[in-house]
């Protein structure tokens, strides 16, 4: 498992996100900053990530697989 960081504009696309070697440093409660999850060059995104993420936006906080921005 590692830290991928989003950097599109969608967040379901694998392709919108790239590994990074640590959890970055955002901070806010709007938009997805990064998700923590098993995968190669891309991220696999499945239905526990994807839960965790409704969690974190519906919430307004981040948790221990997705980190909030802005």
């Amino acid at each position: 498992m590692q830290w991928y960081s989003f950097i599109g504009t969608d967040s379901l696309n694998p392709t919108h996100y790239k590994i990074i070697q640590t959890a970055p440093g955002c901070s806010g409660t709007r938009t997805i900053c990064a998700i923590f999850t098993s995968g190669n060059i891309y991220p696999f995104i499945d239905y526990d990530v994807i839960c965790y993420m409704v969690l974190a936006l519906s919430s307004h906080n981040s948790n221990e697989k997705v980190i909030l921005r802005g």
